[in-house]
């Protein structure tokens, strides 16, 4: 599991979440703020929007911690509860887009406007441009990958979850996790080949 903690914590903690335990939910949001909203970046590629739905995930979280069974790993149902809203909001943000593109055309014509931020401490501002331009250029590459596929890659590649634990989180067979992966990767390697020399 990509958490530190051990799921007994987790249970714990879902416990006193339930108790409306406020430095759980504090305890919560420490635990999975930076990895909800890693996620929800890597599928929007907006810094802006992923703050908001990073948010709004984790009021989801609350208002649903009744329907917590505790029959998956906490982490899983955070998860599936990102993801979903991830899908949500990409579906309505899809369908806004389309009624608003007759009106509005961004400046950037890729209409992008967040950059990964890879938290690189060196000190050579060389070397810092162009890290940052080469996760500018993975970010919008994978972007570009069908929703299933990318949900799958970044669980994998991105969170660090096996193979059964992205099962779980989406809802399909290991096999079908498998297969999303390797041709999420097919196609990310083939789209950012002509920028490895």
């Amino acid at each position: 599991m990509p958490q530190d903690r051990p799921v007994c914590d987790e249970m714990d903690l879902v416990r006193r979440l339930k108790k409306s335990d406020r430095n759980a939910f504090v305890e919560l949001v420490a635990m999975y703020q930076g990895r909800v909203f890693n996620t929800v970046f890597r599928y929007t590629g907006d810094r802006h929007i992923a703050e908001d739905l990073t948010q709004e995930v984790f009021v989801k979280i609350l208002g649903a911690l009744d329907a917590f069974q505790e029959k998956s790993a906490l982490s899983t149902w955070i998860y599936r509860i990102t993801l979903n809203h991830c899908a949500s909001e990409a579906r309505r943000l899809s369908t806004r887009k389309r009624k608003m593109e007759v009106t509005i055309t961004p400046a950037d014509p890729s209409g992008e406007e967040g950059q990964m931020d890879l938290g690189d401490s060196s000190s050579d501002p060389a070397r810092n441009v162009e890290e940052a331009e080469r996760s500018e250029i993975i970010q919008k590459a994978i972007l570009t990958l069908d929703p299933e596929f990318r949900e799958a890659l970044v669980l994998r590649d991105v969170d660090g979850f096996s193979y059964e634990e992205i099962a779980e989180i989406i809802r399909k067979p290991v096999g079908t996790v498998r297969s999303r992966i390797h041709r999420a990767r097919l196609e990310l390697r083939e789209k950012l080949k002509k920028y490895v020399a």
